[in-house]
């Protein structure tokens, strides 16, 4: 029996030495053969530069690379702020990726884990993609300098964030977590985005949102038949 760990939404990167340290805390509560799910977000901004990476994230990614190296399994999809990371992690780290979502039996169950972005159809969300997801539009990005279009990305997407999370994307997400069990007959929905930590029965299976660590600090957490939503 392994404990599995979900997080998502930490946006480093903004604020972040505060919340860095306290993730970092976080992270120091994993044990040798315990799985991490990191469901996107990690970072509020990462461009993949050939010969730069960005300070804010370098202890972040240095306790995850020791956190691998002690036999604890790293999983990381990719929210919408966090495309950049691909190349990098996949060349730099032996993390396990899912591009969109993962569909894994953890503790006897049917999981389904995803960020969940594909869901929201907000404008807002959609720029977000727009900048990072595309790779002509990270190339493009990269010819600025890393000082001008780091603080520039940050800067705009930490202004969006001002503008609220629509709460109808809540209900979204409910409904699609509900049919992700009751017809596709999963047993757990993790997932994130929408900064709303949420733990729920649905049928005989559960939705669980990770929410975030701007405002919540919370996380979801799975050890045999115990499913949790918790707050660090």
């Amino acid at each position: 029996m392994r404990r599995n760990y979900f997080i998502s939404d930490i946006h480093l990167g903004i604020n972040s030495k505060e919340r860095e340290a306290k993730f970092l805390k976080f992270l120091s509560l994993l044990l040798p053969k315990d799985n991490l799910f990191i469901l996107g977000d990690l970072f509020e901004y990462w461009l993949e530069y050939r010969l730069v990476i960005p300070k804010n994230g370098l202890k972040i990614l240095m306790k995850l690379k020791e956190l691998k190296d002690k036999g604890i399994e790293i999983y990381f999809l990719f929210g919408n702020h966090d495309y950049g990371l691909k190349n990098f992690l996949s060349k730099e780290f032996d993390f396990i990726i899912g591009e969109q979502y993962l569909d894994l039996n953890i503790e006897g169950k049917r999981v389904y884990i995803a960020h969940g972005d594909f869901i929201d159809n907000s404008f807002l969300t959609k720029v977000s993609q727009l900048m990072t997801k595309f790779k002509i539009n990270q190339f493009l990005y990269s010819l600025i300098h890393p000082d001008i279009g780091l603080s520039f990305a940050h800067f705009f997407i930490n202004s969006t964030r001002m503008c609220g999370r629509d709460l109808t994307l809540k209900e979204a997400f409910y409904k699609f977590a509900e049919n992700k069990i009751m017809k596709e007959n999963y047993d757990v929905v993790i997932l994130g985005h929408i900064h709303m930590p949420t733990l729920v029965k649905i049928g005989k299976g559960y939705y669980l949102n990770t929410g975030d660590w701007l405002i919540n600090y919370t996380y979801g957490f799975i050890e045999g038949d115990n499913i949790e939503l918790k707050k660090f």
